[in-house]
């Protein structure tokens, strides 16, 4: 035990003169699917983003922390309105590699603590529900550096959800930067 503890202590150590901070966010396009139901208008694209941080221990792993708002579901029948909105906050670890001088790519994995609403309205009564619940997500991102600091992004986030009526996922497809401390 004593050997395991040295062995981690120094590999803690070694890697502290890498040890690098970063933030980012992404813009995009979203889908979520979602169980419709008798809604008779169901659009289930809208804009989307993401804002993360993390912590690069080496080149290669890093921990993140996460929130990814996927937009809103509209719905519609005659004489009702109503929509689906989750949003996401997300722990997890980001692995990158070199894929060209100053090109990345990059797979992230994790759990998040999720948030599922459902709303419905006409002119004389309305109604709302929650849905909430411990996740897992991932992701995949490529990077391209402009500055050893800065990188614009490509990336592609999926979250599953519970839904208020039903389960599903819902994805992030976006461009965003990225800067190193």
């Amino acid at each position: 035990m004593k050997k395991f503890l040295l062995a981690t202590a120094a590999l803690l150590l070694s890697t502290s003169s890498f040890a690098q901070v970063y933030v980012g966010g992404v813009l995009g396009w979203t889908n979520q699917d979602v169980n419709c139901g008798d809604w008779s208008g169901c659009d289930k694209s809208d804009t989307g983003f993401k804002l993360y941080g993390g912590y690069k221990f080496t080149p290669i792993i890093s921990a993140e922390v996460s929130y990814t708002d996927f937009g809103k579901v509209s719905l519609s029948a005659p004489g009702f309105s109503g929509s689906y909105t989750g949003t996401a906050f997300g722990m997890g670890a980001a692995f990158t590699m070199p894929l060209a001088p100053k090109l990345s790519g990059t797979a992230r994995v994790g759990l998040a603590s999720t948030d599922a609403d459902y709303k419905w309205s006409t002119v004389i009564a309305s109604d709302s529900s929650s849905e909430g619940g411990i996740e897992p997500y991932f992701g995949l991102a490529l990077g391209y550096a402009l500055t050893p600091q800065l990188s614009l992004t490509g990336s592609f986030d999926y979250q599953k959800f519970d839904y208020p009526r039903g389960s599903g996922g819902a994805t992030l497809f976006g461009v965003g930067l990225s800067f190193a401390f």
